[in-house]
């Protein structure tokens, strides 16, 4: 069944679950929608990429009826109602809640390789280092990701706002944790302790494997034309949650602002599209 109207559809079916894997500058509107339901009883799982999603649902609904998740499985939409598999990886759940163990064992059995985590917020926190690598900076300068990390400026942004955005985990006393086949430890480990040396040739040729060619999801939607880009639920959030903790965040920060300028139209796009050093410039890496 194809439906588009929520309040209709959810107050006349009842759902074991809800599943969420909407971009997070569509949380407010899903939640206005999803409140409109009178029947609305069904937990809701979330997919989204972010780490304020759960909060903003939490808020809305209760904590007993949101269960953090992440996808690290590579999609894409082809058409509206079509998704296809690029590369297959897996899907974090928090273990907390007391549908937990029933997703776990109907995912698994679906054939999905789906892992428990007692700690949601590291799981998507965790995957915000995922999200923030590559994905920004090729928006940006119109790069793929390997093009972006084989750039000696545009590598030493990525590695400054995975830096910052580490910092601001640390400070939160949130761990890096490894997903499925995404070992955001291993990765946090390398970026805090090793020389810069030893890990990026392992690293870019991670990116040529996991990403390639393929365009990131910031760079999709500002390709698209669309007015709203998921950076500032990304980078963004990583500056957000810095200056509550008087963290300084400024290369997460002039990501997420140079890419929103671009989105709504108050910077050209074409000042940065294939000129990375002025990007690394700006940013002072």
């Amino acid at each position: 069944m194809l439906a588009t109207n929520a309040e209709e559809t959810l107050s006349n079916n009842h759902f074991d679950v809800i599943v969420l894997a909407v971009k997070s500058y569509d949380t407010p509107a899903c939640i206005a929608q999803l409140a409109q339901a009178t029947n609305l009883m069904s937990p809701i799982l979330c997919f989204q990429n972010g780490v304020d999603n759960e909060t903003l649902l939490t808020k809305a609904f209760g904590a007993e009826r949101v269960i953090a998740a992440t996808l690290t499985t590579a999609v894409s939409v082809v058409r509206p109602g079509e998704v296809q598999v690029e590369r297959t990886r897996g899907i974090g759940i928090d273990a907390g809640h007391s549908l937990s163990n029933v997703l776990h064992k109907s995912l698994t059995t679906a054939g999905f390789s789906t892992r428990l985590y007692s700690n949601p917020v590291a799981m998507k926190w965790s995957k915000l280092l995922a999200n923030v690598m590559a994905n920004a900076t090729c928006a940006i300068c119109d790069l793929p990701p390997l093009a972006a990390f084989q750039h000696d400026g545009l590598y030493r942004v990525e590695i400054a706002s995975l830096r910052e955005t580490l910092a601001v985990m640390k400070r939160l006393n949130i761990p890096a944790i490894n997903l499925p086949k995404t070992p955001a430890r291993t990765l946090a480990f390398a970026i805090r302790y090793l020389p810069q040396s030893m890990y990026r040739g392992f690293l870019t040729k991670k990116v040529a494997i996991g990403r390639g060619d393929k365009m990131p999801s910031l760079h999709v939607d500002l390709a698209s034309g669309r007015r709203y880009s998921e950076v500032a639920y990304l980078n963004g959030a990583v500056a957000r949650h810095a200056s509550s903790l008087g963290v300084q965040t400024p290369v997460n920060q002039g990501l997420s602002d140079t890419l929103t300028a671009i989105t709504d139209g108050t910077l050209a796009w074409q000042g940065y599209r294939q000129y990375p050093q002025r990007l690394a410039e700006e940013l002072q890496c």
